[in-house]
């Protein structure tokens, strides 16, 4: 049993991370994970499941179903994954938080898992046998997995799902999340009712006992594949949600009133941490030991960068509940009642690299040999379509340097700014406006920043400086930029500073040894 911290809600005011919402959505995401730096899922209390191949920047819909309800999904690699949920025949009442999970129905339904072996381009359908609903997935295998649900319910298979065992569990228990890190070793966590005699110690015996209803969060652990269950934790009015181990030794559970319970000794013994919040937290997710996050009810985001012995918080007026939170490569994700969400954590840098101070001025001549040397970088050069060992004097006309002048517009009406951090290049960003009469209002945009200085912050100062002088300056109604697919970073840093996706130009530019396509962003106005 954990006591309530005494008073929470004082602690810890810092900002947990800025908020930016890439994706507006009419119905409610419950589960969104990636598989790679680039594929992503998510599952919807309207039967369908979005699917992104550009790490979030556009999203499409896969499994068009509307008498579904989905409620987690789970991928093993790029091919692979599975969706849970249930087959309603009377109709869906969305929205409807019933028995802690966003999206239940009022009527009966029938458990529905669909899996895919074709990176969501077809999705089946198996029914592994419970009535009740199925609320969560994992999957060490393609073939070797467990689904749990209501009323006890858990289902094992080891044949993708053709045929299911059903695993013995308490009936009194609402399964809503589980874990294996193995065959054998697994977590489960779930919402238990129980009815309790709460009669005075000293009444007559011969009175009809009192008896109360009560809810418990549960945590059980399994080391024989959950043909047994242990309980471990057992938290009085409170419903756990969520569970996440990063690795063998650390994991986190989350559920009402702010709870968070965490282990570092592989989950022998659990610990209450303190939060600052008493909303409902929903979901959470650790890109390792120190760095995780959480979020729920009332659009709240949690942040912690030393293993949550402190969280930072934030409330994102416009998300409503937030039920799913996951990680791109080491970027972090929510989604929700108001869609999809990136978080950006505080700060910018990566964990391990210190975000260097900059300065942005204009381009100068003598900057151009800096430049070049930008280009040389192999990881720079991979994301562009320029050819290696570039001219310097070329250069100097492409890159937008002024003649005379100290403006950030050149004669041309080009704009060359550079990033200097403690005197050196780290930092290029061009804009070159259309020259044709009925298009002068297109300016096109090169931005690249040095490979060590990457996720530090240059290219969000690069690009502010920029679109200031844009906005302020120049009669400007359309900036496009071309992105490889895989430019994580760079999609999302154009998304963050109001670019959209307009589409995909095929077999775009020669790369490497073969051909690629490109994305195109832009912002309008």
């Amino acid at each position: 049993m954990h006591p309530e911290p005494q008073e929470l809600l004082e602690h810890n005011r810092q900002v947990a991370c800025k908020v930016t919402p890439i994706e507006r959505l009419p119905y409610t995401p419950t589960a969104f994970e990636f598989a790679d730096e680039r594929l992503g899922w998510i599952t919807t209390d309207a039967g369908l499941i979005l699917h992104t191949r550009d790490a979030g920047v556009t999203w499409q819909t896969q499994n068009p179903r509307s008498d579904h309800v989905l409620y987690d999904v789970h991928l093993v690699d790029a091919r692979h994954g599975w969706a849970v949920g249930a087959l309603n025949k009377e109709g869906l009442e969305r929205n409807v938080p019933l028995g802690g999970i966003l999206g239940k129905s009022s009527e009966d339904g029938v458990a529905v898992a669909m899996f895919t072996d074709d990176g969501g381009l077809r999705w089946s359908e198996v029914h592994p046998g419970p009535e009740e609903d199925l609320n969560a997935v994992w999957f060490l295998t393609p073939g070797l997995g467990w689904v749990v649900g209501d009323c006890g319910a858990i289902r094992h298979t080891r044949d993708r799902g053709r045929t299911w065992i059903a695993l013995d569990s308490d009936a009194s228990i609402d399964w809503v999340d589980c874990f294996f890190a193995d065959a054998q070793n697994g977590w489960f966590v779930g919402h238990e009712t129980a009815e309790e005699d709460d009669s005075p110690v000293d009444a007559d015996k011969w009175l009809e006992p009192r008896c109360t209803i009560r809810d418990y969060g549960v945590l059980y652990r399994t080391v024989d594949g959950a043909q047994s269950l242990v309980a471990c934790e057992r938290v009085a009015d409170v419903n756990l949600h969520s569970i996440a181990f990063p690795d063998a030794r650390h994991g986190w559970v989350v559920g009402d009133k702010g709870t968070v319970l965490a282990t570092c000794d592989g989950g022998d013994t659990w610990a209450r941490q303190i939060t600052g919040v008493r909303d409902t937290l929903r979901d959470v997710c650790f890109a390792d030991a120190q760095m995780g996050w959480a979020v729920g009810d009332n659009g709240v985001v949690l942040y912690t960068e030393d293993g949550g012995d402190t969280w930072r918080r934030e409330y994102v007026a416009d998300a409503g509940r937030f039920t799913s939170v996951a990680t791109c490569g080491c970027v972090p994700w929510a989604a929700g009642q108001g869609g999809v969400f990136l978080l950006e954590t505080p700060p910018e840098a990566p964990s391990g690299i210190v975000a260097p101070r900059v300065t942005i001025r204009q381009i100068r001549p003598s900057d151009v040999p800096s430049v070049q040397g930008l280009y040389l970088d192999p990881m720079v050069l991979d994301a562009t379509v320029r050819l290696p060992y570039p001219f310097c004097q070329p250069w100097g006309h492409s890159l937008h340097v002024p003649s005379s002048g100290t403006f950030f517009v050149d004669t041309s009406e080009n704009i060359g700014l550079v990033a200097l951090a403690e005197g050196e290049v780290v930092g290029y960003l061009g804009m070159s406006l259309d020259t044709s009469y009925r298009r002068r209002g297109l300016l096109r945009l090169a931005l690249a920043v040095s490979a060590p200085t990457r996720g530090t912050g240059v290219g969000g100062a690069l690009l502010r400086h920029a679109l200031e002088v844009v906005d302020g300056w120049l009669p400007v109604m359309r900036i496009e930029c071309l992105v490889y697919p895989d430019n994580a970073s760079a999609l999302m840093l154009l998304k963050r500073y109001g670019f959209d996706s307009e589409g995909t130009l095929r077999s775009f530019a020669c790369r490497g040894r073969g051909v690629t396509d490109v994305t195109i962003m832009s912002r309008i106005g």
